[in-house]
């Protein structure tokens, strides 16, 4: 009963994410050629993959998207950790809730990006990077239930307006290149390594006492500068 309200959080973080992948902006392939990534190329995964040849324009698309993803894995941790002592509940069904609501934000912002952002103009998705910082920095200052809801939605929203396109384009990228499937693959190790290192972040802040308002700060922070500093390397 305990861990109910965080399991029913987690099956709709899963269900927004199932309705992100299906709000993908249109992709004119125009007779693009669907490559596969053959095993027995000796240049292997790492010097194959679509990311690695664009650059640091291809780089930093991939450095934002598993950025993003990074924190997302951070913040559920952090939410945990945040609602017994800012909203001084400790029933687990709030974060769950909480968690639930950045999923119906997810879906939101999915729905936005397919109706507003097309490839070519992707760049109307990036200040939506910096938002996502800027809303974890407001967590803090959140000293309710119903504010803290708005709050996520917000996260949220911006997290779907942001990722949809960024995600289409790299696969996009990856039909020109080597194929989809080695897209994936790289975008899959940006997401893992980013997750590692930002879970392990924060696992180090709250081994040494860190205040749980600081490590949002922090966490914030990180993501609005470095997603501020990765839109500057496409100039």
């Amino acid at each position: 009963m305990e861990h109910r309200g965080r399991t029913h959080g987690d099956i709709c973080l899963l269900r927004g994410i199932g309705i992100v992948c299906a709000f993908d902006p249109p992709i004119e392939t125009g007779g693009t050629d669907h490559r596969i990534l053959d095993c027995d190329q000796p240049q292997g995964l790492c010097h194959a993959g679509p990311i690695t040849d664009a650059g640091p324009e291809g780089a930093a698309r991939g450095g934002r998207h598993g950025a993003v993803l990074g924190v997302g894995a951070a913040l559920r941790f952090l939410v945990i950790a945040w609602v017994p002592a800012a909203l001084k509940i400790t029933s687990n069904k709030v974060p769950g809730f909480l968690t639930a609501m950045v999923a119906v934000g997810i879906v939101l912002g999915a729905a936005l990006a397919a109706r507003f952002v097309r490839l070519p103009t992707y760049q109307r998705a990036l200040p939506a990077g910096v938002l996502i910082g800027i809303g974890v920095c407001l967590l803090p200052f959140a000293k309710s239930v119903s504010a803290a809801v708005a709050l996520m939605i917000f996260v949220g929203t911006c997290s779907g307006f942001f990722i949809v396109p960024l995600d289409a384009l790299l696969q996009r990228q990856g039909e020109d290149g080597v194929g989809v499937g080695s897209a994936i693959a790289i975008q899959n190790l940006y997401e893992n390594f980013s997750m590692l290192a930002l879970v392990a972040g924060y696992t180090a802040a709250t081994y040494t006492s860190v205040p749980v308002n600081d490590i949002a700060v922090g966490l914030g922070l990180f993501i609005a500068l470095s997603m501020g500093a990765l839109t500057l390397m496409r100039r």
